[in-house]
């Protein structure tokens, strides 16, 4: 915990400090890329249905 903060009442919140945004470490990120980059640039899915098929896709080849 770094410091605490009154809250309304006889509260007390505890604050604590995060470390700075790493998109280079988050995996989510990294897949996210991944699957952007494969997606032809001018095909736009046209539906949710399709996005999800595509999204798919995708994945099964990996």
């Amino acid at each position: 915990m770094v410091g605490t903060v009154r809250g309304g009442g006889d509260r007390i919140i505890g604050t604590e400090r995060l470390p700075p945004y790493s998109p280079a470490l988050n995996p989510d990120e990294l897949v996210n890329a991944d699957l952007e980059h494969s997606l032809p640039r001018q095909h736009r899915a046209r539906s949710q249905a399709e996005l999800t098929t595509e999204t798919r896709r995708f994945f099964r080849r990996r």
